[in-house]
């Protein structure tokens, strides 16, 4: 058993020679032969040990466990970390996760107080086994039915999981070991009891006797296609744009993504976004793709999900957005003389220049001219204001400014921050759609005016895509 369990420390590279490990240590069968096996492969793989042991408080005597416990690593000579749930840390009837996150964040806070680079826990073959059951019977998908880590975020390590816990039962009898057992592992009011007790005892003998077994292979073809999904996200991910509050890619690099793809994509991107346990449920994804895949495709759309997290597009990128970001700030600048001019709140920037000569082909919704002479300087660039009207090149009449952003399909949050060219409070240019026709070049200009709109990626596409 102590050489099986090496091999598969090595296989799975779970440690480092000189390594600091915490060993989980509940007294139960698991925990018991996790820490003698470790204990005896300590020399061989050069690892230190530091034992850690939580009393939930859920059972009578639960303390004088403790107790037992820490005499028992004061034989082996290993530093031991007793912990008790105190007052108002759980509720008397927690549930198994309660109990789990309470004793995880024990074991994590533990390990970084005393140097221990990895945590040892006693998971089992047939842990995974009921892990996987169980995740199918809520409802999973290709990541849940991957089942319990090897090892999880570079820190907790499961060197039994190739071992069941029949095996590990007779490994401990064959060492005249003594475990006790927790009454809390017969509870019913927990699901994995009823799974490990009634469930899985049913199915092997009513539908499967090697159901074991078929789960576990289940679980590593699982295995196999989530980490093929994953590294294609991963690296996809390197490509996501992060702006405060929110993340965006360009919606194109979706269109030729298998939606496996793109759905780990999203949960990566959330999860880079917010730093946190915040997730993607299934019927979100399935939200989201529904809108990707339409056909034609919407040049603009949202989508509010719960837990505040909101996704849609705008133009050529998608965004995925958690919490409230502040909206766009509208700004009021003097230009007094050419040169560049930097616009508040990223809504890019606008350089001015005086030329001689000039051609109509250079023209653009980016790029206009004027009669020097008739504009002069100074000129403000403010963003709109409410009842803001711009007379239409050509003599075409005038039409209100909030029209002109509305058919350009611009995005509310985004209308702030487009530039308004103004003199003496007349409108001059809408930088990105229109311009007036106010000081037009003819014949007579001797001096011309250039004014060009260097706007950032999300106004400019915008603009772009709404003309």
């Amino acid at each position: 058993m102590q050489n099986k369990v090496a091999t598969y420390i090595r296989q799975q590279d779970l440690c480092r020679p000189g390594d600091r490990v915490l060993v989980a240590f509940s007294g139960g069968i698991d925990s018991t032969a996790l820490l003698d096996i470790l204990h005896k492969l300590s020399a061989s793989l050069s690892l230190t040990l530091a034992v850690i042991h939580v009393d939930h408080c859920q059972f009578p005597g639960s303390a004088s466990n403790q107790v037992h416990l820490r005499a028992k690593c004061r034989r082996l000579r290993l530093p031991f970390f007793g912990y008790r749930a105190q007052s108002g840390d759980l509720d008397d009837d927690a549930d198994e996760a309660s109990m789990r996150d309470f004793r995880y964040r024990l074991f994590d806070e533990c390990a970084t107080q005393n140097d221990c680079r990895l945590i040892a826990t006693g998971h089992t073959e047939s842990d995974q086994v009921e892990t996987v059951l169980m995740r199918i019977l809520r409802g999973t998908g290709t990541s849940g039915l991957a089942g319990i880590p090897t090892c999880r975020s570079q820190r907790f390590v499961r060197p039994l999981l190739c071992c069941s816990r029949s095996e590990l039962e007779s490994y401990l009898r064959s060492r005249r070991l003594r475990w006790q057992e927790d009454p809390t592992n017969n509870d019913p009011r927990h699901q994995r009891n009823l799974v490990r007790h009634q469930l899985l005892p049913y199915l092997r003998s009513h539908f499967n006797p090697a159901v074991d077994q078929a789960l576990l292979r289940l679980s590593k073809s699982a295995l196999r296609d989530n980490e093929f999904i994953e590294s294609q996200a991963k690296t996809l991910l390197k490509q996501v744009k992060r702006l405060p509050a929110q993340v965006t890619l360009p919606r194109n690099q979706l269109d030729l993504l298998p939606d496996a793809v793109i759905s780990r994509l999203l949960r990566l991107m959330l999860s880079d976004l917010t730093n946190s346990s915040a997730s993607l449920e299934l019927a979100q994804l399935d939200r989201i793709l529904h809108h990707l895949h339409k056909r034609p495709p919407r040049p603009e759309w949202s989508l509010d999900l719960a837990g505040g997290i909101a996704a849609g597009a705008s133009g050529n990128t998608f965004f995925l957005r958690y919490g409230h970001p502040q909206p766009a700030l509208g700004f009021d600048l003097r230009i007094d003389q050419a040169g560049e001019t930097i616009l508040p709140d990223g809504a890019g920037r606008l350089r001015f220049s005086k030329k001689k000569i000039w051609s109509p082909r250079q023209a653009s919704a980016h790029m206009v001219f004027f009669d020097a002479e008739q504009t002069g300087f100074p000129l403000g660039i403010r963003s709109a204001k409410p009842g803001d009207r711009l007379d239409l090149w050509g003599g075409a009449g005038s039409k209100k400014v909030a029209r002109l952003l509305m058919d350009a399909k611009v995005p509310r949050g985004l209308r702030p921050r487009v530039p308004i060219l103004v003199k003496a409070g007349k409108i001059l240019w809408v930088a990105g759609l229109r311009r007036s026709n106010f000081a037009p070049i003819t014949a007579k200009s001797r001096r011309i005016l250039a004014v060009e709109f260097l706007g950032p990626g999300d106004v400019k596409e915008r603009l772009n895509s709404g003309r």
